[in-house]
């Protein structure tokens, strides 16, 4: 969290305090903020035990870094795992590495619900110099 702030930022963050606060209250400041911080380690402590104390064996399993959503980006895009399938425009399924699976695709595909899926027919191309439709009150 505070792996950006440098030791010149902290002496600035400290004559900051001292302008603030002075130099007679100061070192109540610091003694309640330390308490504070005391305080919050207790806390977090005591959540850590509690968890593992309701969890068991469980709590060993349990990795806290996983959740971190940095962390779930990173070893999504690091993982080795091979890219899931994509369609392509002709409706073959086409995995990352560039195979084209033998597969055919079914015609009547079914939706969640249950209720088949309505397949609309794909808009025409446009040619080179054609200009693309523009809706006034869609912008």
């Amino acid at each position: 969290m505070f792996s950006s702030l440098g030791w010149g930022e902290i002496v600035l963050l400290l004559i900051v305090a001292l302008f603030v606060f002075g130099p007679d209250r100061l070192p109540g400041i610091a003694k309640d903020a330390s308490g504070a911080l005391k305080k919050v380690r207790g806390f977090v402590t005591g959540a850590r035990e509690q968890i593992r104390d309701e969890l068991g064996d469980d709590f060993a399993d349990l990795d806290l870094g996983s959740l971190n959503p940095r962390e779930f980006v990173r070893r999504q895009l690091l993982d080795d795992d091979p890219p899931p399938l994509t369609k392509r425009s002709n409706g073959a399924a086409r995995s990352g590495s560039g195979r084209v699976s033998t597969t055919k695709p079914t015609s009547a595909t079914m939706t969640d619900a249950g209720a088949p899926a309505v397949s609309r027919p794909a808009p025409p191309l446009r040619t080179a110099g054609e200009t693309p439709p523009y809706d006034a009150d869609a912008t």
